[in-house]
């Protein structure tokens, strides 16, 4: 906000409101919870590095991880290629070293 202060949940709710009745697009504060968990998952998985979830359980508020990840985190069918992709190199790199060191 402008004083620096977070913005109100009444403000954002009020400003979801009327952007929901302008599009017909029905967001609200809780669904923003969600896409916010997904985005910062996204952000690990994108880097190819591991999804740092107590990080995100912390930011979000969650006294349970779990919940974080299973209830927050809605990741697509490209979230998870990426993951399998980057578990594939990682295999066939440690095989490649294990080779190396019979040599």
């Amino acid at each position: 906000m402008e004083n620096g202060n977070p913005m109100k949940k009444s403000t954002l709710t009020s400003i979801l409101n009327y952007y929901n009745k302008k599009t017909g697009i029905k967001l609200n504060t809780h669904k923003l919870r969600h896409t916010h968990v997904t985005e910062l998952a996204r952000v690990y998985i994108n880097k190819g590095e591991p999804i740092n979830w107590k990080f995100i359980q912390e930011r979000i508020g969650h006294a349970n991880v779990a919940t974080t990840m299973g209830t927050y985190a809605h990741l697509n069918t490209s979230d998870h290629q990426k993951e399998y992709q980057r578990m594939s190199e990682y295999r066939a790199e440690k095989r490649k070293e294990r080779e190396n060191d019979k040599k």
